[in-house]
C-alpha cells in the first residue's frame, strides 16, 4: 500500500513534524520497508501497531527521560539493534540514535535515505 498525500499530512499532523522529503516520497511508493534482517527501517501507518510511526514518536516525545536537545527527533525507522533511524529538525539531518548512549549520535547524514544505505550497507557487510 502506497501513501497519499492526505495521510502523509495526517502523520505529520500527529506528530507535530514534518517528515524531510526522502521519507515523504518513500511513503509515496509503500507503506514501510525492512532491511534484510527484517528490521522495520521505516516504520507503517495504520498496519502495525508494534511499528507504527504515529505512536513510536508519540511515546518518544511523551517520555520524560529524552533530552531536551532530542525534541526536533522524528524517527521513522529502526535499525535492528536498538538504533532508531530518524530526522533531527534542529540540524536537518537523518541520523542514527541509540538510546543507551544518550543524547548524542552515532550516525549524521545528509539524509534519511543516506543512513538507510549505511544501514543496510552493514547488514550486507556482516551477513
Amino acid at each position: 500500500m502506497k501513501l497519499s498525500t492526505v495521510d502523509l499530512d495526517h502523520i505529520e499532523s500527529e506528530i507535530g513534524m514534518s517528515l524531510p522529503i526522502d521519507v515523504r516520497n518513500k511513503y509515496m511508493e509503500s507503506n514501510g520497508f525492512v532491511s534484510p534482517d527484517n528490521a522495520q527501517l521505516l516504520f507503517s501507518y495504520k498496519t502495525d501497531p508494534s511499528a507504527d510511526i504515529i505512536d513510536f514518536n508519540k511515546y518518544l516525545q511523551s517520555e520524560e527521560w529524552l533530552p531536551e536537545s532530542l525534541k526536533g527527533l522524528v524517527v521513522v525507522g529502526i535499525d535492528g539493534v536498538g538504533g532508531n533511524i530518524g530526522y533531527d529538525h534542529r540540524i536537518k539531518k537523518g541520523v542514527l540514535w541509540y538510546p543507551v548512549e544518550g543524547g548524542h549520535y552515532d550516525m549524521v547524514a545528509e539524509s534519511v535515505s543516506d543512513i538507510w544505505e549505511a544501514v543496510i550497507t552493514n547488514y550486507e557487510e556482516s551477513s
